[in-house]
């Protein structure tokens, strides 16, 4: 992935930058998806107001390209899911809250 300009002209005020601190967000433009541009979200504070900027882009969290990450070597995989989170408006939960949440059902079906 890399980042993207924000087709921004000089001078524009930038909603990304939180001034004095690091962005709310970045474009990333992805080579697996096609060169499909994501929104890479730093704090959910700012969800609605990153939509509001960029409405036709996915959002991603930093733990979802996490996990991701671990299906870097199938790329199919890696489409499957993003297709998945822009159908639904989903979000791709880590491992750990996955078995957590394996766990809760299986204990409200007994």
């Amino acid at each position: 992935m890399k980042l993207t300009d924000l087709d921004k002209q000089p001078g524009d005020k930038d909603p990304r930058i939180v001034p004095g601190l690091q962005p709310r967000w970045e474009i990333l433009e992805s080579d697996l998806l096609n060169g499909e541009r994501i929104l890479l979200l730093f704090d959910k504070q700012f969800l609605a107001l990153a939509r509001k900027e960029h409405p036709d882009l996915v959002v991603y969290f930093p733990p979802e390209i996490a996990v991701l990450n671990v299906l870097k070597d199938s790329p199919e995989d890696i489409l499957k899911f993003h297709l998945v989170k822009r159908m639904f408006k989903a979000w791709i939960l880590p491992p750990q809250f996955q078995a957590g949440l394996a766990l809760e059902s299986a204990g409200q079906g007994a």
